[in-house]
């Protein structure tokens, strides 16, 4: 990454999770003016009878979306390389389901974008966020572990905002550093590249006890990764066309691009 300039972005989102904008054909623009050369739409998962308003589409959305992204890819052939996926959960309970829109005619890939689980012994369709500060421990290993479950599934390219944990924890502590290093470790078993997400920057910076930082990436995880030589990709985690004007991002984390990380083109078979 030393010339800061990105061909591919396999993390774009559409408005359709309800927390993004902009029409998808914006999205193929912005990426082409942006040079990036292979473009995959990764939309967070439409799930049958789970409704998560705000966070992603109704499952009915699902052959609207992929329709909608085929004709782009259609007509833009000449320019960009365009492939139609999902950012997905490994959901406990919910293999089946995920291995079934997986292989929905259509849907190329998953990205393993860890942010909630599901509970099978319930009889409701709710899914559970990792957040409750009360049990903030037992919250992270549990992301910890459906992320290691999902790493070895084998249904997912690679893995969105591994850091994600510290958007609730305090400090990069012991405690901290082991769950880290449980996730980087099984990231080298399973052959799978973690992702350097530039959109907690676009969140912003706030304090964490005595330091401010992002809610990721977080610089203390990646200098772990850069000791390790886990694989890396780039996430533009895009939820706007505007996002894929990426030299405000490159500024600010210049600190993780100065790492020596083993940067990896991603692979969407």
């Amino acid at each position: 990454m030393e010339d800061k300039q990105l061909d591919y972005c396999l993390h774009t989102h559409t408005k359709r999770c309800g927390h993004a904008f902009g029409a998808d054909e914006e999205y193929v623009q912005a990426a082409i003016d942006a040079g990036i050369k292979v473009l995959g739409f990764s939309d967070h998962i439409f799930l049958p009878n789970i409704f998560h308003p705000h966070m992603r589409g109704d499952f009915s959305m699902l052959d609207e979306y992929i329709d909608s992204l085929s004709k782009l890819k259609e007509k833009y052939r000449a320019q960009i390389e365009i492939h139609i996926g999902f950012e997905a959960e490994y959901l406990i309970g919910l293999e089946d389901v995920l291995s079934s829109i997986h292989s929905y005619p259509g849907i190329e890939y998953f990205i393993l974008g860890q942010h909630c689980f599901y509970d099978a012994n319930t009889k409701d369709t709710a899914s559970y966020f990792y957040d409750h500060s009360a049990r903030m421990k037992e919250e992270i290993t549990h992301y910890r572990d459906d992320l290691i479950k999902g790493m070895k599934s084998g249904l997912f390219r690679y893995v969105c905002h591994p850091d994600l944990f510290m958007c609730v924890y305090p400090k990069f502590d012991d405690f901290a550093y082991g769950i880290a290093q449980t996730i980087i470790e099984a990231a080298i078993e399973c052959d799978i590249p973690l992702e350097l997400n530039f959109g907690g920057p676009r969140v912003g910076a706030k304090k964490y006890g005595n330091q401010i930082r992002f809610r990721y990436p977080v610089i203390e995880f990646w200098k772990m990764v850069a000791d390790s030589k886990a694989k890396v990709v780039i996430g533009v985690d895009a939820h706007s066309p505007n996002d894929f004007k990426l030299e405000k991002s490159y500024e600010e984390l210049r600190d993780f691009f100065a790492l020596d990380l083993n940067y990896v083109h991603p692979t969407v078979r």
